[in-house]
């Protein structure tokens, strides 16, 4: 993501990552993706919790996660003629 900074001018931008979760079929098409090709992804937003553990000792946290459960995944960058498609 990039936008113009209204008070520098300059541009500024953010990359934000989630968490994907795929399964069955997704997993071979997904293992097919490279670093920052742009994706199409549809499917269920969950949230789940899991515990950490801090530090030496028995402290623990717990962290909450949100993950996409992905039932279609789509490539939307035109495959290159390096990935071997014309």
């Amino acid at each position: 993501m990039s936008w113009k900074n209204r008070d520098s001018g300059e541009y500024d931008s953010r990359s934000e990552w989630h968490r994907i979760v795929v399964w069955g079929d997704l997993t071979k098409f997904a293992q097919t993706l490279k670093k920052g090709e742009h994706v199409y992804v549809s499917g269920e937003l969950r949230y789940r919790e899991y515990q950490k553990a801090i530090g030496e000792g028995s402290h623990s946290v717990t962290m909450p996660v949100a993950e996409i459960h992905a039932t279609e995944i789509r490539r939307l960058d035109p495959r290159t003629l390096e990935d071997g498609a014309a």
